[in-house]
């Protein structure tokens, strides 16, 4: 699939923060319904769903696209990040479609280019994406 295509075909994504020996953060956007849910390994009080805007859902399916294709034009070095076992902390995001899913994972701090969709989860849930 290419960028333009998967964006518009994403039918859910789970954006997850991991810190070795202290937990995880995770939310679930579906944008087909949607909602976000929020769960929180560390403190179960802290677990929610929130409804999102149609402005909303098209915000999210615009900066999963823009990184979508900054990553097809970053070289392979670029692109390629450290391994999520050798790090204390790791990220993974997964988008969803009817064609499958794909994966976006690795050791160390979010990539540059997914940082807009961290901090609109933010903006969403009304809490900071960190452990």
């Amino acid at each position: 699939m290419d960028g333009m295509q998967e964006s518009a075909n994403i039918e859910s994504l789970d954006f997850e923060l991991i810190v070795y020996r202290k937990g995880s953060l995770r939310a679930h956007v579906d944008l087909v319904r949607g909602y976000m849910t929020w769960h929180d390994s560390w403190q179960w009080c802290n677990n929610f769903t929130r409804t999102i805007t149609d402005d909303q859902v098209t915000e999210i399916r615009d900066l999963v696209d823009n990184c979508i294709r900054q990553q097809a034009l970053a070289a392979p070095s670029e692109s390629a990040a450290g391994s999520a076992d050798a790090d204390p902390v790791s990220y993974q995001i997964t988008l969803r479609s009817q064609d499958g899913s794909r994966q976006i994972r690795s050791g160390g701090e979010v990539p540059g280019c997914w940082m807009p969709l961290k901090t609109m989860i933010e903006k969403i849930s009304r809490i900071c994406f960190f452990i």
